[in-house]
């Protein structure tokens, strides 16, 4: 656009037309461009809905792997409750086994120590009362059950007691089975 005074004294010699003229061959590039950004604010808009389908997909996802992260972590610390009981069960029991053991060696210990201590009071009963004679014809089965008492007496020894521990070799088997869980 130019003033008349600009062109007649200035712009002489440029070519120029009338606004009027000119306008619809302009205006129709304008309307060719807005077309043009129509059509791309329409697929931009198009795309708009395309976000909000991927946050919509993208929480419907994250639900779903938070409940197969509780479910996976709910299995296993089920898992490991029951693994936790399994060993201390066994705990128990062996502990048991061993008591029950150890109380059957005790027995046998104490009767073997009230048969010597008898014996021996017997021994000592007859050395003391009876006469030479009467010793002296006792004297083979006094000797037979003293060495009963001596070969016996040092051999009775506790059984040695079982040391009961949760190791890293446990803990790996656990592990282990929270692997095999897992690939589940």
């Amino acid at each position: 656009m130019i003033c008349r005074d600009c062109a007649l004294i200035d712009h002489r010699d440029h070519e120029y037309n009338f606004a009027k003229d000119v306008f619809p061959a302009e205006k129709e590039k304008i309307v060719n461009a807005m077309l043009e950004s129509k059509e791309k604010v329409l697929a931009l808009q198009g795309s708009m809905g395309a976000f909000e389908e991927q946050k919509k997909s993208l929480d419907q996802n994250a639900r779903e792997v938070d409940h197969k992260i509780d479910d996976f972590f709910n299995e296993v610390i089920q898992f490991l409750k029951g693994e936790k009981q399994r060993m201390k069960d066994e705990l128990k029991g062996a502990v048991k086994t061993q008591k029950e053991e150890i109380h059957a060696e005790l027995s046998y210990f104490e009767a073997s120590l009230e048969y010597a201590s008898s014996r021996l009071e017997v021994i000592e009963h007859l050395l003391a009362k009876v006469g030479d004679e009467d010793a002296l014809l006792a004297k083979n089965d006094m000797l037979k059950q003293l060495s009963d008492i001596n070969c016996v007496l040092p051999h009775l020894q506790p059984t040695p007691q079982t040391i009961y521990d949760f190791g890293a070799d446990d803990m790996l088997d656990v592990i282990n089975k929270i692997e095999a869980i897992s690939l589940h």
